[in-house]
């Protein structure tokens, strides 16, 4: 599946969450979130613009590979993500195929809406202030999004999670 989202940063939660109730999304999830991240030794995945994320969203596990697309507008990856059922014996079989973890601990509390072939993530990392993500499959959608709830696409940040950490000085959590 295509990804595409960008980031507002600094938002208020619950402003937020009234103006995609209004607009017919539906709460999906909310809880914390742990992740960490998975290349070779020879960060092969890293230099490629991909990588393996393991990480548990609530109570379930995900496995995921994310390669970055190139896209002007947003940022984009090609994304495959799959429900495990023992995220220990995932993280051996990682090791296992030669993979290290190089991010450990990602933690945040995650708030997800969903609309129409649209997903919004409310983030909160520890240290930082909340911002949200637009996701969406097609990078057209995104400037009716981005408008509806209030903003421009100036406001928007084609950015990483590691965008974020380092845009606000607080040390990326690497093995």
């Amino acid at each position: 599946m295509t990804e595409v989202e960008v980031k507002i940063l600094e938002i208020d939660v619950p402003s937020i969450e009234s103006k995609l109730v209004a607009l017919g999304a539906t709460k999906v999830f909310e809880g914390d979130i742990q992740a960490s991240l998975y290349d070779f030794p020879d960060q092969r995945l890293n230099q490629d613009r991909s990588f393996i994320r393991l990480r548990t969203k609530g109570e379930k596990a995900e496995f995921v590979f994310k390669k970055h697309i190139a896209n002007e507008v947003a940022e984009s990856y090609d994304e495959l993500e799959v429900e495990v059922s023992d995220i220990e014996v995932t993280r051996k079989i990682l090791e296992k195929i030669g993979l290290v973890e190089t991010v450990h601990g990602v933690r945040k509390h995650r708030i997800t809406y969903a609309a129409d072939n649209a997903h919004f993530e409310l983030d909160k990392f520890e240290g930082m202030p909340a911002f949200f993500e637009i996701e969406v499959s097609d990078s057209d959608e995104l400037p009716k999004w981005v408008e509806l709830l209030g903003y421009t696409m100036d406001d928007a940040k084609s950015w990483s999670g590691r965008d974020v950490y380092k845009h606000y000085g607080v040390p990326y959590p690497t093995v």
